[in-house]
């Protein structure tokens, strides 16, 4: 986030790289960080479901920040208001 967002984004599908999958000519395609809000400036919701290379579904997701960003993986049970996550 560079600026203060308001989102809800309700089907992120992302396949990241898995094992093996990256070398040096192509290590840009590895992420560090599903999303990266070091000043907790985004307040949102994002409901994803991510496959990892040469594993299949994970359910992995990684913030830097983003302490008012809520995540949940499609199909599992909400979280409850007030509840922290994971």
């Amino acid at each position: 986030m560079t600026g203060k967002h308001g989102f809800c984004i309700e089907q992120l599908d992302i396949e990241i790289a898995g094992p093996r999958q990256t070398d040096e000519d192509n290590t840009w395609q590895a992420t560090d960080f599903n999303v990266h809000d070091p000043k907790n400036l985004g307040i949102g919701d994002i409901n994803y479901w991510f496959v990892e290379g040469n594993v299949g579904a994970v359910e992995k997701f990684t913030k830097n920040g983003g302490e008012h960003i809520r995540a949940r993986r499609i199909g599992s049970h909400p979280v409850p208001e007030g509840t922290p996550e994971k």
